[in-house]
């Protein structure tokens, strides 16, 4: 892909991110019995009909599986490699515009601390008006759907 194309797949990401994304960061404890850490889980919710976008997707970002869902009519692209991890942050890192932008700082973090990184953590702060905005349209939609 070309910066152009980079740039907007990662705004494209971004949205899709922050509209049905969730980012799940372990609790700093080594298993004592394995001696292993488990890694962060990004993942992103699709309906099971946009299986080929999270394919898409999948095949872009280089690294995750699809879980499906046929009980809920849903799949969930999900990644928790470090590598694919970090392509994540990446493509995040500077678009994200809601409160989603903490998860990305607490993930940053996590990385940096566990696998000795240094990713500089995003200096922007969601606006409150824009997350405001952003979960009244979440519910009216709901509520028109529902």
């Amino acid at each position: 892909m070309n910066n152009k194309n980079i740039k907007i797949f990662n705004s494209y990401l971004a949205g899709i991110y922050e509209g049905q994304g969730h980012i799940w960061i372990p609790k700093i404890k080594l298993k004592k019995r394995f001696n292993n850490k488990q890694n962060p889980l990004f993942y992103i919710t699709f309906k099971l009909i946009d299986k080929p976008l999270a394919q898409k997707i999948l095949e872009i970002l280089g690294s995750g599986i699809i879980k499906i869902k046929p009980k809920n009519n849903k799949c969930i692209l999900e990644i928790s490699s470090v590598k694919g991890l970090i392509t994540v942050i990446n493509s995040l890192n500077g678009e994200l515009r809601t409160f989603k932008i903490l998860e990305l700082k607490k993930l940053i973090l996590w990385i940096n601390k566990n696998h000795n990184y240094n990713i500089l953590v995003p200096n922007k702060k969601s606006s409150t008006v824009m997350n405001f905005l952003f979960i009244l349209i979440y519910h009216l939609i709901y509520l028109l759907v529902k």
